[in-house]
């Protein structure tokens, strides 16, 4: 009797202990379940808003009375020495500023000696006015030297010309002038026969090209 409540107490005990066991391995797995299932979130109580600006350029006739042919008309009857001005707007439509201006150009045919002869073809010289230009062609304040005398067998074939522009930021007009010009040369026409390399009797047309980047802007931090 003695050994069977022996064999009893520790049976007990035994069951005791498995079931502390049981228990506190369960307290353990159901205190880690409940942590891994605490998550901690916020938004920001203002959405970021997030916009692109625009770089566009356009080109007018000056505006101004007596000058508003622009690029549109055509160049007649040169002869060497002669200068023709043109007078075009430049604008800056954009939100964005603009930066390193280059004028470029594209001839429309066969190159011709106007074009292909860097000495005696064509030319051109720009300006810009602070203000609009006078119907005489004078600028009313002081003129900016936009591009030095350039052949323009050299814009088109060479790459893009550098312009000094008094302002490249977005919203900014810019009038400019163009002087196409034939340098001075000596041509003897003897017996209504042209001399060899002669400009005399040629075509060409072509058109401008102006080009812009926007304006480098530091990251901010």
């Amino acid at each position: 009797m003695t050994r069977y409540l022996a064999r009893a107490a520790n049976s007990f005990a035994l069951r005791l202990i498995i079931a502390i066991c049981g228990g506190v391995g369960g307290a353990a797995w159901v205190s880690s379940s409940v942590f891994a299932a605490l998550t901690a979130v916020v938004t920001s109580p203002i959405p970021t808003s997030v916009s692109t600006g625009t770089i566009t350029l356009t080109l007018a006739p000056s505006g101004v009375n007596g000058l508003l042919g622009g690029f549109s008309t055509p160049i007649t009857n040169m002869a060497p020495g002669d200068r023709v001005n043109r007078y075009i707007n430049l604008v800056n439509g954009g939100t964005i500023d603009g930066a390193s201006p280059k004028l470029g150009a594209l001839n429309n045919e066969l190159a011709t000696p106007l074009l292909s002869d860097t000495t005696n073809g064509l030319q051109v010289t720009i300006f810009s006015c602070p203000l609009a230009w006078n119907i005489n062609g004078t600028c009313p304040g002081t003129p900016n030297a936009v591009a030095p005398i350039t052949p323009i067998y050299s814009i088109i074939f060479g790459g893009y010309l550098s312009l000094n522009l008094p302002s490249t930021a977005a919203g900014a007009i810019t009038r400019l002038k163009f002087t196409i010009s034939l340098p001075n040369n000596n041509e003897v026409v003897n017996d209504g026969v042209l001399p060899t390399g002669s400009i005399q009797g040629f075509m060409n047309s072509f058109s401008w090209v102006f080009m812009e980047n926007p304006k480098n802007v530091s990251t901010n931090s």
